[in-house]
């Protein structure tokens, strides 16, 4: 069954579901052109391409004026519900609460860092997100992939793997300074 669903939707453009919402709501091409920012010749093949996909003319002329038809209508609100449910899928990304967080986080580190900066991360940790377990791993001396592995979920320091998929962001920069006596 899951195949058969599978199928049926490798063809299917959900972009057409926004532009349906569109065009159900103005009730004209031109207002939902308006509305998505796009070209009225766009929203007038996108409005063809959904006639053909759901068999129903969607829109039909009544004198100057576009009216949904029965079908239109029933299908509405379902799919003002299904858009809204995918605007709010992909802005929870951008929300998420850290309070109901619930997960342990590796944090490979020199122990020097993780003494300096350890104690703060922890205690930023336990106020914001009190779900959130904190490791930390000491780094070996080797130079093994530990983030692209998964042994690792933050590191610390200097940051050898430039990975793609791998984010890097400077939190400070120290320099060195030797000293010696003469001779």
């Amino acid at each position: 069954m899951r195949q058969t669903q599978q199928t049926g939707l490798r063809g299917l453009d959900l972009n057409l579901l926004v532009a349906l919402d569109a065009l159900l709501t103005e009730h004209s091409v031109t207002g939902a052109a308006e509305r998505l920012r796009l070209s009225e010749p766009a929203v007038s093949r996108a409005l063809g391409r959904i006639r053909r996909t759901i068999g129903d003319p969607i829109l039909v002329r009544a004198g100057r004026a576009m009216v949904p038809t029965p079908h239109a209508l029933a299908i509405e609100p379902e799919v003002r519900e299904l858009v809204e449910r995918v605007q709010r899928l992909f802005s929870a990304a951008h929300s998420t609460d850290l309070r109901t967080v619930n997960r342990d986080l590796t944090v490979l580190a020199h122990y020097a860092m993780a003494a300096v900066f350890g104690p703060a991360l922890v205690e930023r940790a336990a106020a914001e997100a009190p779900g959130i377990t904190l490791r930390f791993l000491n780094e070996g001396h080797t130079d093994a992939p530990m983030l692209r592995d998964g042994v690792a979920d933050l590191e610390m320091g200097i940051v050898g793997d430039r990975a793609p998929e791998i984010q890097v962001a400077p939190v400070f920069e120290d320099r060195m300074v030797g000293v010696a006596r003469r001779g």
